[in-house]
């Protein structure tokens, strides 16, 4: 039988290639093993990232079936889970991208993304840091739209433990904006943790 990487050098970038696969075969772990020996793993996810970024921008998700959506959100967490420096921009917007595209349906989702961002909003890398706080801001009203709100009450209480802590400028900066996202978003002031009078002590 031939193999993907056979078959590749004889491939064009014009022309499309059809696979005829057998009932339960799947050739996706033998393409994405060629593309990592190609073009390497960290590229290629980047590729991929951006590739997912665009289409939920220009067509959205809501025609996707249930476990696509899962594929979609734990790929999206991994690449975030996977971004050690905090500067994989396009991890970033592809999170938060999904999360404002799925809305409601986000909601299954929103505990796993949530404990990612409180591991890393205490990391030891300040951009892991920021764009923890970053995310936690653009996701915010979505968390709320999912009828989450005791989640991000829970979270902001570690935003604002974190401030003051933080020894990073673009860090606080950042989680300083996600405190004033969240107080704008909760259906009311009451709900976040500190209180607002005990966080202007």
């Amino acid at each position: 039988a031939c193999t993907l990487a056979q078959l590749l050098p004889s491939t064009t970038h014009t022309e499309a290639i059809i696979l005829i696969t057998t009932p339960g075969a799947d050739p996706s772990m033998e393409l994405q093993a060629l593309a990592w020996e190609k073009v390497g793993k960290h590229k290629f996810q980047q590729i991929a990232l951006e590739a997912v970024q665009r289409v939920v921008e220009k067509v959205g998700t809501l025609d996707l079936y249930e476990e696509l959506m899962k594929k979609l959100v734990e790929g999206a967490l991994e690449a975030l889970h996977n971004d050690d420096s905090g500067l994989n921009h396009h991890a970033l917007y592809c999170v938060t991208g999904i999360c404002k595209s799925l809305q409601q349906r986000m909601a299954f989702f929103l505990p796993q993304l949530l404990g990612v961002i409180s591991s890393r909003l205490s990391h030891s890398v300040p951009t892991v840091r920021k764009q923890a706080a970053i995310i936690l801001q653009e996701i915010a009203e979505t968390v709320v739209l999912c009828e989450q709100v005791s989640l991000l009450c829970n979270i902001s209480q570690n935003v604002v433990e974190r401030l003051g802590t933080e020894v990073d400028a673009d860090a606080l900066a950042a989680q300083i904006k996600a405190v004033h996202q969240i107080l704008q978003v909760l259906p009311s002031p009451q709900l976040f943790k500190p209180s607002v009078g005990e966080l202007l002590q």
